[in-house]
């Protein structure tokens, strides 16, 4: 009954290492830092213990992709900024919205790679491919990225026009905003291609429902 009480013991602390190594690496997340191969890695360090067989492949498995993340990171220009986990690893972009969205004389650098948007609202830089030197700030693009600008215009809805000083606007005048609800319905016929309209090549409205709340807490 000991033994299979220290056992149990052994397997949950086995279990919460794996969870430590991996809350560790999330937390130490930068800017333009590929992630996945050093998720992975203290993944399979933390759970090779579940595997006492194939503890050596985990172990080697988890040496490589340690040595592949940083050689990507060697090889990848860095934008000067530090944001958020999500614009770190869920913010991959199509080449077709950067080919979209960049000025025609530089079309022809960005024909290939795999780039990924930045939206940390101080950092000039817009897309970046982890594979090369390639970057391209808000000096390159055609249009004003909303998440970066610091004067009027401020685009919060690309695909049917809203900017800030619209929302900012009717919160002033009638306390509230029906905006939100607009894009809302029109997203929910089809009508929305945030993909080609959008710099991030996302959907606008998480960021038009925070700039509503940050207005209606400034201006009620």
């Amino acid at each position: 009954m000991e033994r299979a009480n220290a056992k149990a013991g052994g397997s949950g602390r086995t279990i919460l290492a794996s969870l430590a190594a991996l809350g560790s690496v999330v937390l130490a997340s930068t800017c333009c830092l590929p992630m996945f191969p050093f998720v992975f890695a203290a993944g399979a360090a933390g759970s090779s213990a579940f595997f006492t067989k194939a503890r050596p492949f985990l172990l080697a498995a988890s040496l490589l992709s340690i040595a592949f993340a940083f050689y990507q990171r060697r090889r990848a220009k860095q934008c000067n900024c530090k944001p958020n986990l999500l614009s770190t690893i869920m913010r991959p972009v199509f080449r077709k919205t950067v080919l979209l969205m960049l000025k025609p004389d530089l079309l022809e650098h960005a024909m290939q790679g795999n780039y990924r948007f930045c939206s940390a609202p101080d950092c000039p830089v817009v897309y970046f491919d982890e594979e090369s030197n390639c970057q391209f700030t808000i000096d390159d693009l055609r249009i004003r990225v909303g998440v970066k600008a610091k004067v009027e215009p401020i685009p919060l809805c690309y695909c049917f026009g809203f900017d800030e000083s619209h929302v900012r606007e009717e919160i002033i005048h009638t306390d509230d905003t029906t905006i939100p609800a607009t894009i809302s319905r029109l997203i929910g016929e089809g009508l929305c291609a945030c993909d080609t309209h959008n710099p991030s090549g996302m959907c606008c409205l998480g960021e038009v429902n925070s700039k509503v709340k940050t207005l209606r807490t400034q201006f009620r």
